[in-house]
């Protein structure tokens, strides 16, 4: 069972409190005694306010502890595969060496790697835990390899020496009256051996901040879909299926109908400003205060008396920032890319980005504004063993345009219109899959497109028109948005109803759908941010004004 052992509020929406996965504890249940101590452990743990006791090494003879409880619970050692990233502490002398200054290191992996590079090396529980295969098994493979490199007059003759030796050793043992040898212990399986490695890999992953939840708001639907907060439904069957990354190992509470258990996790980001503008009198410039970016200051400014006043109200704003990550074709990068044969794509990423007034007061206005990333929706993969990897596409084309049919007729359904942004290269290695994801939109638009609704498609050379970091000129390319972006809109909430909606949605990309997309989806924002507050009588300078900096720091 893996239990959320430390989290931190990052955010508060409408009263309810958002949390950030800071830490798990991993439960066994296969022995009741196990699992007590490991909580028991915790719970110590928790009331001293700092971390687990390390799991125990002798030193001398290099053999860990039996005790696999606290190398699954809330242990204070970094994991081998996080803390084997860590520099060596300290500034590097010139006489010492970097092995020398790792062995050295014995607080987080020293042990470790001291096993690897002493002379007695790892015993057999070592090398189990670490996941490497026995030494005995090792041994009687290369003898394997050996016998089956031999002749075969030469392996009939060795077979029949062995047997005689084996004959011998037998009758010797009978002779002397030994007792008969012990029967060997039983190797343990693949799973066995590797089940320490996998549980510290999921102490990781679910220790990485990014799994983020709340008890009571459902952060997987947006201001326009979201219910009613009294809802007496449970959290999770309001909570959306593609955002829903523990479904499976909550599957357990789910069929025994104890929903109180059932709490769903977000993966992807959850961030929020406090920000004010004061209007001067005598003048069109508006004064932007500088924002409160600690999650407590943050939670405190919507908590103040004067929050929910009445006076200069509206000039006391949250930003608040969701992105939602997709629990199809889920992968590493490189390791997932394109589309799959239901039209789902690689690092799909919704993202939401609302204006809100600090007191959440019903009868202001609330705006919010939905972008999507994702790969490109075709057949095609790239090697991780290459410093530029060469896209290599795959499928026909009748392939690969059935499956972007699925993905565009999906997105089309949620959000409505879609205007493409594709950022990849128009040369070199990232040209061909830029042309083909180019020539299957105007296929699709020259077809008549899906229910009378075509595809809007640009592509932008973001490498070659930003060089030398000039990133403002993606003012180029927010030229030509900027007309399917005021058609599209955004979401305004007032008195608890949607008094505007967004009709269209824009697909940003590029190969990885990371920091280009970044810089594009968070110019759109803050254009979309100034469009917003103007609709409200003021103005803000994003570009231009020091004590703005605070969005650029949160996309």
């Amino acid at each position: 069972m893996i239990v959320i052992s430390r989290r931190e509020q990052v955010a508060q929406i409408r009263g309810r409190a958002i949390y950030a996965v800071r830490d798990v504890t991993l439960i066994p249940l296969s022995s009741q005694p196990e699992a007590e101590h490991t909580i028991t452990a915790v719970q110590k743990t928790s009331k001293q306010g700092g971390v687990a006791p390390a799991e125990d090494v002798d030193e001398d003879s290099g053999a860990e502890s039996d005790n696999e409880i606290s190398s699954i619970g809330g242990d204070g050692e970094q994991p081998l595969e996080a803390a084997a990233l860590e520099p060596p502490k300290g500034k590097l002398k010139k006489s010492t060496t970097y092995v020398k200054d790792v062995m050295q290191d014995k607080g987080k992996y020293g042990r470790f790697a001291e096993r690897w590079f002493s002379k007695g090396g790892w015993n057999a529980s070592g090398r189990r835990r670490a996941g490497m295969s026995d030494e005995e098994d090792l041994t009687k493979e290369q003898e394997r390899q050996a016998a089956d490199a031999l002749p075969e007059h030469e392996k009939d003759a060795a077979s029949g020496a062995g047997e005689a030796s084996a004959e011998q050793q037998q009758d010797s043992k009978k002779e002397d009256g030994s007792k008969a040898e012990a029967e060997p212990p039983k190797q343990k399986s693949v799973l066995e051996s590797l089940t320490p490695r996998i549980l510290r890999s999921a102490k990781l992953y679910f220790s990485s901040s990014g799994f983020f939840f709340s008890y009571e708001h459902d952060i997987s639907g947006t201001l326009m879909q979201r219910d009613n907060i009294t809802s007496t439904v449970p959290l999770w069957k309001r909570f959306g299926e593609d955002y829903f990354w523990n479904r499976n190992l909550q599957r357990a509470f789910i069929e025994a109908g104890q929903d109180a258990y059932v709490l769903p996790l977000l993966q992807g980001f959850v961030g929020q400003r406090a920000f004010s503008i004061a209007r001067t009198a005598g003048t069109e410039q508006d004064v932007v205060a500088e924002a409160a970016h600690k999650a407590e200051d943050v939670v405190a400014a919507q908590e103040k008396p004067e929050a929910t006043g009445q006076k200069d109200e509206q000039d006391s704003f949250l930003l608040t920032l969701v992105s939602r990550r997709s629990i199809k074709r889920a992968g590493l990068r490189y390791l997932r890319r394109g589309i799959d044969d239901d039209g789902y794509v690689a690092n799909s990423v919704e993202t939401e980005q609302m204006l809100s007034p600090q007191s959440w007061d019903m009868s202001a206005k609330t705006f919010s504004l939905l972008q999507i990333r994702g790969s490109i929706p075709l057949f095609f993969s790239q090697s991780p063993y290459s410093f530029k990897p060469i896209p290599t596409m795959f499928g026909s084309e009748a392939t690969n345009q059935a499956a972007f049919k699925q993905h565009i007729h999906r997105t089309i359904r949620r959000y409505g219109a879609v205007q493409c942004a594709s950022l990849v290269d128009k040369h070199a290695t990232e040209k061909p899959i830029g042309e083909a994801y180019e020539k299957h939109a105007k296929l699709l638009n020259d077809s008549g497109g899906l229910n009378g609704k075509g595809v809007g498609f640009e592509w932008f050379d973001f490498h070659s028109a930003c060089k030398g970091m000039k990133y403002e000129n993606v003012s180029l390319l927010m030229d030509i948005l900027e007309s399917p972006l005021k058609s599209f809109g955004w979401i305004v909430k007032q008195n608890d109803r949607n008094i505007q909606q967004q009709t269209g949605v824009l697909r940003t990309n590029c190969m990885d759908c990371l920091d280009r997309t970044n810089v594009v989806q968070s110019a759109v924002a803050g254009w979309a941010l100034q469009q917003q507050l103007a609709e409200l009588g003021l103005n803000i300078d994003l570009k231009n004004d020091p004590k703005t900096q605070w969005f650029n720091t949160l996309w």
